[in-house]
């Protein structure tokens, strides 16, 4: 109960926060330090729980690792998209680093998979479940970072990769992902 309270009330107090005195001049890297912070936390809390428990996750627990993505997910990406303030007062254009953003996200959440696929867990939708969230953003990565020909490409690749992995582990949920990628 404890965890699912700090995390209502440190996201919510921050988000507000954000929502109403945030300026990129002042407030930049602080926004980006304490929300990656705040995520990192959380997330380290419900995952090295499930790591070193051996125990299944919760449906509020997948509700909560979720969230916690992508409230981190969207707040970094709309701070670097608004752009990072230059040293005479005009802002640098962020948008060549969300790329670079979203990838990162994918390369964090896949450090996690790779230690859960290691460990060869009992229950195995832990493992499913990051695996996910780093499709999730390998998916957003690619329209963010590059357009048009190569982005129908990748997202053909992506789709082949899941389905095979679907047939591979017997992962229904993959294959369905397929189907509309």
């Amino acid at each position: 109960l404890l965890n699912y309270v700090a995390f209502a009330l440190t996201w919510l107090i921050f988000m507000g926060w954000f929502s109403e005195m945030y300026d990129a001049s002042k407030h930049y890297w602080t926004v980006l330090g304490f929300s990656l912070a705040f995520f990192l936390v959380f997330y380290g809390v419900l995952v090295s729980y499930k790591f070193l428990r051996n125990t299944p996750f919760s449906i509020w627990e997948v509700a909560l690792l979720l969230i916690n993505a992508f409230v981190f997910f969207g707040i970094g990406y709309w701070t670097i998209w608004e752009g990072l303030p230059g040293q005479d007062g005009s802002y640098i254009s962020g948008q060549r680093f969300l790329g670079l953003f979203s990838l990162g996200n994918a390369v964090l959440h896949f450090g996690v998979a790779a230690a859960f696929y290691r460990r060869k867990l009992a229950d195995k939708n832990i493992f499913f479940l990051i695996a996910g969230l780093v499709l999730t953003f390998l998916t957003i990565t690619i329209p963010v970072q590059l357009e048009g020909n190569w982005v129908t490409l990748l997202w053909a690749v992506e789709a082949v990769l899941l389905f095979w992995v679907g047939q591979r582990e017997g992962a229904r949920f993959y294959q369905w992902l397929a189907l509309p990628l």
